[in-house]
């Protein structure tokens, strides 16, 4: 109705906020609010009072406000893009230097001071919202982006307490509903970490926000607070505040019985008489219906009320709402020119005298006055209104406006092409936002972006990268299927495009699959080919890759000294192309190779070296596996308290990265140390989670492993029922290694399963499966896997058979495989640790 009006019906809710608020403040403990409802029910009236408060303290608290948007809701920090940008004044197409010397300012004064750390703190989240900061040669070719979005995200967090250390803090989210993941994850973040600041958190959402993610805020200090509709007397008390009087009689009841208690509701229903006409003051200044209201059409919900004030305006303004609707809630007035509004100033004068649209400052984008829809709802009701033809033509010039100014939110202009109906276009920019999403580890968004590429392109290279960034994708999720059938995409439209480059990269990728399905062959054939088609265009970093690769095919095949030759080449490679990245996962590979040639100690090194390298990178996924390889090490080396924390850190970083099969991964090997550790409940749970995993992704190698793993560990629990469940997993575990023909998988899963046998007394059938699990490692090269206890378990099933000699015969070759490893170990402490572990084969003599 265009008057300030009291906030009614809400007495309870505003003092259990304010007492919150003063909660944070007093205690010095962050707190959470969220003011939950659907549309119309007062969120945003909560947020106007809650800033008339915090006003009235005179300076004492910092405002920040982000706001959820429909159209960025896929791109990662949207909602902190947009709040940082607003805080610090910083408009998209304004002068490079400019915004990135107001980013600057903005932390020094947060920090306290001008020097390098606030210039290393904006450089930093300049990355996250869009200013560019310059860098050297060196700095570019050595940044990773997940490890850039780390950094950013402490500097941001780091920003955000420096302030709340010297004054209130009050972050507001509006439409949470909206927000990003990201944003919504690293508001989590801030409070969780700012104990003993005052920190003030508003959230204002709908009820899907929460239906979608029930834990959030689930770690903080946090209240939810659902908005219900007003009383009876609430309603008529406001529609008395907004005809500035009495009502006239039959009014409120009428309005009662049609809003049922929606605040908003009622405003427009009241908006929408007077507009048109049905509802006038008289000369003395009292209201009075010409009509009754129910004599006319009577709208059902407040989106018919919207719909009847707007078919009220003049049809101008009309046009002008719908128009601009194509932007969201907010737009721009230089906008309006593109989307064929004439005379957008006047227009919008009256219609902000008509309250129905608001200025909002600082503008997004430079020398452009940025305005907004009053309520997201009259946004919504004027985008229903147009047609589907003239929706696509405005979206594109939407799109355009975003190109024009510059803006680098590929997810928001990938949305308005796609809308729009410029397919390949919108193809391209989907693309820029899955490479994105990929950087900032956001990998079902990637997903998503790249998936809905695909459904709008034909264009062979197009399609290949958008199906070559999801086999990048697939790989780090583990989810295999999906990703051989996306790798099967490639090699027509490498052809198809005719660039070999792009056969190249399809060979290599089908290499690095054919590795982790045990198709070692296939595999060195495709990256051989890759390799040379690499060197021959002069692609050093991917020739790098290819070659790592080759190392990890011949280390799979026990040949470990041409594992070394491969690596020896990518490393020469790596110190020209100073490519820290690629070097670390070659030193990865060669520590594999090490370890196949008992060389424990040089092993371990080159792991450790790796996991550092990874970890300065920021590369959480590959510091992951070098995690999970290093821990194996320590268990291998008795060392299983080392090896537990490493695959604590590997899980902390996994579970960052939301991939599946990592996780499973290092379940299996946990399960390992917890067993070693007298933990049997924990390893037994750890390695149902890893097997469960790995059948649901169908990883053969993951399954072979973890269900040997949890067969021993389950005979070594002991009772019938553990047994039974020992025998299960060993059986399943057999039957994927032959599946995927691996031997040494194979051997460990027979191992289990003689163990079984032995428990229950089965001696013929364990001397079987222990014979057959000693002649399959004895077919392969270099050491295997827990090989020392496959010695052992033959003695034990030949002992138990009564042929003394064998036995002896077999107890002294696994003796002997430990004494030769243990010779190799310098280190006193080391080698201590590994005879140790060893104890129960080597004897106390000999320990």
């Amino acid at each position: 109705m265009g008057v300030e009006t009291p906030t009614l019906g809400r007495d309870a809710e505003l003092a259990q906020i304010r007492a919150l608020f003063h909660r944070a403040v007093r205690d010095r403990t962050p707190q959470v609010v969220s003011i939950v409802g659907g549309p119309g029910v007062g969120k945003t009236r909560i947020k106007h009072e809650l800033r008339l408060f915090v006003e009235g303290l005179g300076g004492e608290v910092v405002p920040i406000e982000g706001h959820g948007e429909p159209m960025s809701a896929r791109s990662p920090y949207a909602v902190y893009s947009l709040a940082l940008r607003r805080v610090a004044k910083i408009e998209v197409g304004e002068p490079e230097e400019l915004s990135q010397g107001k980013l600057v300012a903005l932390f020094a004064e947060a920090f306290g001071d001008s020097s390098g750390h606030a210039a290393t703190a904006a450089a930093l989240v300049g990355g996250l919202i869009g200013v560019s900061f310059p860098m050297t040669g060196d700095e570019a070719a050595a940044r990773d982006p997940r490890r850039a979005r780390e950094r950013a995200e402490e500097a941001l967090v780091a920003w955000f307490h420096a302030l709340a250390s010297k004054r209130t803090v009050m972050l507001v989210l509006e439409d949470a509903h909206w927000a990003d993941p990201f944003s919504l994850e690293l508001t989590e973040r801030m409070v969780a970490q700012g104990e003993g600041r005052p920190i003030f958190v508003l959230v204002l959402a709908r009820p899907e926000l929460f239906e979608a993610r029930s834990a959030l805020f689930g770690g903080c200090d946090h209240q939810r607070v659902d908005l219900r509709p007003l009383t009876r007397r609430a309603g008529r008390e406001l529609m008395r505040a907004l005809l500035g009087g009495e009502p006239p009689s039959g009014l409120e009841e009428s309005i009662a019985e049609l809003t049922g208690g929606n605040p908003y509701f009622i405003e427009e229903s009241l908006a929408a008489l007077r507009d048109r006409g049905a509802l006038i003051r008289d000369r003395a200044g009292f209201w009075q219906l010409v009509e009754d209201p129910a004599s006319g059409p009577v709208p059902a919900s407040v989106e018919a009320v919207l719909q009847s004030r707007l078919d009220s305006l003049p049809p101008e303004e009309k046009e002008l709402l719908k128009r601009a609707s194509v932007f969201g809630r907010a737009f721009w007035d230089e906008a309006l020119g593109s989307l064929g509004v004439a005379e957008g100033a006047r227009l919008l004068g009256n219609l902000r005298s008509r309250d129905l649209v608001m200025p909002r400052s600082p503008s997004r984008f430079a020398g452009v006055r940025e305005l907004t829809f009053r309520h997201a709802l009259m946004r919504d009701t004027a985008y229903a209104l147009l047609p589907e033809a003239q929706r696509r033509v405005l979206h594109r010039a939407a799109a355009q406006f975003f190109l024009d100014r510059g803006d680098e939110d590929a997810a928001a202009i990938a949305r308005h092409l796609d809308l729009g109906g410029d397919m390949e276009l919108s193809a391209t920019y989907h693309l820029k936002a899955a490479v994105r999403a990929r950087g900032e580890d956001a990998a079902e968004m990637a997903l998503e972006h790249a998936e809905r590429g695909l459904c709008l392109t034909s264009d062979p290279a197009l399609r290949f990268d958008l199906f070559a960034l999801e086999v990048e994708v697939l790989d780090r999720l583990g989810r295999r299927n999906e990703q051989r059938r996306a790798l099967e995409r490639l090699p027509e439209l490498a052809q198809a495009t005719g660039d070999r480059w792009r056969e190249a990269l399809w060979r290599m990728r089908m290499g690095q699959m054919q590795r982790m399905t045990a198709e070692y062959a296939l595999a060195a054939g495709n990256l051989a080919t890759a390799l040379a088609l690499f060197q021959q265009l002069g692609r050093a970093a991917d020739a790098i890759e290819a070659l790592t690769e080759l190392g990890a095919v011949a280390q799979a095949v026990g040949d470990y000294r041409q594992a070394l030759d491969h690596v020896d080449d990518a490393l020469e490679l790596c110190a020209s192309e100073r490519r820290p990245d690629l070097e670390a996962t070659a030193q990865m590979v060669a520590a594999n190779a090490l370890l196949g040639l008992q060389e424990l100690e040089q092993a371990r090194t080159r792991y450790s070296a790796s996991v550092e390298c990874f970890r300065d990178l920021g590369d959480g996924y590959r510091e992951t596996l070098a995690l999970v390889n290093l821990g194996n090490l320590y268990n291998a080396l008795g060392l299983y308290e080392d090896a537990a924390r490493s695959f604590e850190v590997a899980f902390a970083l996994a579970s960052r990265t939301g991939a599946l099969s990592t996780e499973a991964y290092i379940h299996a090997n946990m399960g390992v140390s917890q067993a070693r550790l007298g933990q049997l409940d924990a390893a037994v749970e750890s390695e149902q989670i890893a097997f469960k995993t790995a059948g649901e992704i169908g990883d053969a190698r993951l399954l072979s492993a973890c269900g040997a793993y949890l067969a021993l560990i389950c005979v070594e629990r002991g009772g019938d029922r553990d047994l039974h469940r020992a025998q299960n997993a060993a059986v399943a575990a057999l039957s994927a290694a032959r599946d995927a023909s691996l031997e040494e998988f194979q051997a460990l899963a027979r191992m289990a399963l003689a163990r079984v046998f032995l428990a229950r007394g089965e001696t013929e059938a364990a001397l079987k499966e222990a014979g057959e699990a000693v002649r399959l490692r004895d077919r392969m090269r270099g050491a295997q896997e827990r090989e020392e206890d496959l010695y052992f378990t033959h003695h034990l099933a030949l002992k138990a058979a009564g042929r003394t000699d064998e036995a002896a015969a077999a107890l002294s070759r696994a003796r002997d495989l430990i004494l030769q490893k243990a010779s190799k170990l310098t280190q006193p402490e080391i080698r201590r640790s590994y005879l140790d572990a060893s104890r129960p084969i080597l004897g106390e003599t000999q320990v």
